[in-house]
């Protein structure tokens, strides 16, 4: 499995305390997969042959920062991206019997987000954090987490 991204990010302040952060990452992802054999008491042994998937997803970002303190921070940010993948074939045999079917689901999937973050230092080195992100996007997939966290920075 492979999957570098490229990002940038700028930073404008707007007013005392009030910062812009726009954003764009593309992340390119690949994923190779062994062929693999299957065998049961049923008699349907399966061979199933090597392939590989593919993912470019490109995504901007707009984020509205309020620095509450020097130590804390507020932010409300929208968004979009996007999911292209290949065509992600599949072919194996089945008792003697070759088939080939391709991955259900849609090729490309486009995606609005909205989400907010806090964040507060600790020491420099350390931060507590909340997360929440809501998207929604094409073929009825939605997403929405919630995290809260401790980061440690080198």
């Amino acid at each position: 499995f492979l999957s570098p991204s490229v990002t940038l990010l700028a930073e404008y302040t707007v007013a005392h305390r009030l910062l812009l952060r726009p954003s764009a990452t593309v992340t390119y992802s690949a994923g190779w997969y062994d062929d693999y054999h299957e065998s049961d008491t049923t008699r349907s042994n399966v061979n199933v042959d090597s392939r590989t998937i593919q993912t470019l997803n490109p995504q901007l970002q707009l984020a509205a920062v309020y620095q509450i303190t020097e130590w804390c921070e507020f932010e409300l940010s929208a968004g979009g991206n996007a999911r292209y993948m290949d065509d992600g074939t599949f072919s194996g045999n089945l008792g003697g019997s070759d088939f080939r079917g391709a991955a259900t689901g849609d090729d490309n999937v486009y995606a609005a987000q909205v989400g907010a973050y806090l964040g507060a230092d600790i020491t420099e080195q350390l931060e507590l954090y909340v997360n929440a992100q809501f998207t929604d996007a094409t073929g009825g997939e939605t997403q929405d987490y919630f995290m809260a966290g401790l980061q440690f920075s080198f």
